[in-house]
């Protein structure tokens, strides 16, 4: 039986820190704001500032929808943070 052993070559270079990560992390980051912002301003009428606007109550199943939504969105928020500041490594 013969074993393949795969050997790096000289040739192979391997990029740490790239320029072009902190405009993508810069990219994502900015987009995961807007977005956040975007739910919250369409949202904050007839949800999330329901009580300054005297919006109708609504039912059980909306709110867990949308708390399930809105962690969702913070959890985007959390992840491209942490990507920004390298605290996971990527």
């Amino acid at each position: 039986m013969a074993t393949l052993v795969a050997r790096l070559s000289n040739h192979t270079k391997v990029s740490i820190g790239m320029p072009g990560r902190f405009y993508d992390h810069f990219f994502f980051l900015t987009m995961a704001v807007v977005m956040l912002t975007t739910v919250f301003v369409g949202f904050a009428r007839s949800y999330y500032l329901a009580g300054v606007f005297h919006a109708p109550f609504l039912n059980l199943s909306i709110h867990l929808h949308g708390a399930a939504f809105s962690c969702w969105i913070l959890l985007l928020g959390a992840q491209t943070s942490l990507l920004r500041t390298d605290v996971v490594g990527f």
